[in-house]
């Protein structure tokens, strides 16, 4: 009787003990105090508290006060009356939802995302960076996979190496915008391959994330000034998802992202009526729109959205 009383008490606190781990969320690994991370054009702060588990995200100049909860893999916060804003980090990357929006994916200062992307041309190459691997593909020889290992970190760049008993590879990537030199789409990394010591130029990441984690207010359409208080904006958002105002009517569209450029296609707005002079802005701001091909980003990091018959649209972060 003494024996199943001592089993019993033993399995009880055992269930107790595993219960009590299970319901506390793992250890985040964020650093404590403050923190940056960049989604898209979006900058993030954010501030991490162990002892309460909480953290405080700051976005668009709104702080949202986070906790953290269960999640299978990293470290998942949301705000306690909505679930459905949340940033869920898995070490130098991380996945933002805000609003019903999922932003591009946050990195660090310098970090890669993943998948991470890079290629160049004369001679053809491609390197795709996944945990762990990365696929190498070179013209006129076959897809290998090997193995990395990161190499060297700094603020704003990444150097990582992998090696087989055939090749060599070291690949630095640094955050700096970077045109293919074929297609002239615009990328955010600046990207070296050196392969058995022979040196490639390359660009690499997703093209998305120069565009995207933003409104862009629009300055000039076709050279000329926009309307004062009547500035056109826009949105590239999640899904391919467009929407912003064109200086008196709220619009919503969509846009496909291709290797070579970007397509706008606006497909409902209001009815709302403004001056006359407004209004043609606005006919003309969605006229060229519907006829953007591909974009490009300005030295003092402009948006220039340009159709396929040369006009020009440019919008800036902030007016």
């Amino acid at each position: 009787m003494n024996d199943r009383i001592i089993m019993f008490a033993a399995t009880g606190l055992a269930t107790l003990l595993f219960t009590g781990c299970a319901s506390t969320p793992p250890e985040s690994g964020l650093p404590q105090g403050l923190d940056t991370m960049r989604c898209g054009q979006a900058r993030i702060e954010f501030i991490w508290r162990p002892e309460a588990r909480k953290l405080d995200l700051t976005l668009d100049g709104k702080t949202r006060r986070m906790v953290q909860v269960k999640s299978a893999t990293g470290a998942r916060f949301e705000v306690p009356t909505n679930e459905k804003n949340y940033f869920w980090n898995h070490g130098e990357t991380a996945q933002l939802q805000v609003d019903g929006e999922l932003y591009p994916q946050c990195v660090d200062p310098g970090g890669l995302e993943m998948p991470f992307t890079a290629s160049g041309n004369e001679p053809f190459w491609r390197v795709e960076v996944m945990p762990g691997q990365l696929w190498l593909e070179v013209i006129d020889e076959p897809v290998v996979a090997m193995s990395w290992e990161l190499q060297e970190k700094r603020h704003s760049s990444r150097i990582i190496k992998a090696e087989d008993q055939l090749r060599q590879l070291e690949l630095r990537a640094g955050r700096q915008l970077c045109r293919d030199s074929m297609t002239g789409m615009p990328h955010p990394y600046q990207v070296q391959l050196f392969l058995n010591g022979k040196m490639h130029q390359g660009c690499g990441g997703s093209p998305e994330q120069l565009i995207r984690g933003i409104d862009w207010h629009v300055t000039h359409l076709r050279g000329l000034p926009v309307v004062t208080d009547h500035e056109p904006r826009l949105r590239f958002a999640d899904q391919g998802r467009l929407g912003g105002n064109a200086g008196c009517n709220d619009f919503t569209g969509v846009y496909k992202l291709s290797g070579e450029g970007v397509r706008p296609t606006v497909r409902a707005s209001t009815i709302k009526a403004c001056s006359d002079n407004v209004m043609e802005q606005e006919r003309q701001f969605l006229e060229m729109l519907d006829k953007v091909v591909r974009f490009d980003i300005s030295g003092s990091g402009e948006l220039l959205l340009l159709t396929g018959d040369g006009d020009r649209l440019v919008a800036a972060r902030e007016l």
